[in-house]
């Protein structure tokens, strides 16, 4: 394994952690594992922590798929494959870079449009809208959480949980398929995201015993904080590289 046994302790670690804010605020699990990954070992993320995402939403679908927002998440899911398609050609034709700022300055504008007071209303333009932008940074910088819990950030915590986590399942899949076509994906990132497989199993455990403790504003000053943080961690990462 190309990755030393420190590294992997301490990714596991992280993903645990990364888990445990997926599991509370509904959102968060790539926004805070993939830019710590890369400066722990840069072959421990995207794919893997990618990877991950997947067995990591469908446990958040099952647990609350009472409150699922149903009509929402089929115009979402609905942008989620053109803007998959656009990812992929960035992802083939721009350098890491670009991609990173970019990625930063779309999810960086939806946070200073909801800071700001103007709301955004769920209408079937918007939600398709939120889906196109959400593949896009999804497949880029598996970072396509930020632009749909915006979108859902006044809703009680089940609903929009439930609802992301539909988002990302079906979303996840779409993009490591399209990675995998694209070339952009190697048996070693399957080897490493079943490593850390453990990290995430805690992680979420832990988070349903809290979760019921954060709504409200609470809940939306969180949605807004991660998607702040991962927008400047990418801003860095393209700055200084």
């Amino acid at each position: 394994m190309p990755v030393p046994a420190s590294d992997l302790i301490s990714a596991i670690v992280v993903i645990a952690f990364a888990a445990l804010v997926q599991g509370v605020v509904g959102i968060g699990f790539n926004v805070v594992a993939v830019p710590t990954l890369l400066l722990i070992n840069p072959l421990l993320a995207p794919v893997p922590s990618l990877l991950l995402a997947v067995p990591l939403t469908i446990w958040q679908l099952l647990r609350e798929r009472g409150s699922i927002d149903r009509s929402g998440v089929g115009w979402i899911l609905l942008g989620r494959l053109p803007g998959g398609l656009i990812g992929l050609g960035l992802l083939l034709i721009l350098s890491s870079r670009v991609l990173d700022l970019a990625v930063a300055l779309i999810v960086l504008t939806a946070v200073a449009i909801v800071g700001s007071g103007v709301a955004v209303r769920r209408t079937r333009t918007t939600e398709f809208g939120t889906g196109v932008v959400s593949g896009i940074t999804g497949i880029v910088g598996a970072i396509g959480g930020p632009p749909v819990g915006i979108l859902y950030r006044d809703t009680p915590g089940p609903l929009m949980r439930s609802t992301v986590a539909v988002v990302f399942s079906v979303g996840l899949l779409m993009s490591i398929g399209l990675r995998a076509i694209g070339g952009k994906m190697a048996t070693t990132d399957l080897e490493l995201a079943l490593l850390l497989l453990p990290g995430m199993v805690i992680g979420f455990a832990i988070s349903g015993r809290v979760k019921d403790r954060f709504e409200g504003p609470g809940l939306r000053r969180g949605i807004l904080v991660i998607s702040t943080v991962a927008s400047v961690a990418l801003l860095l990462r393209g700055i200084f590289g």
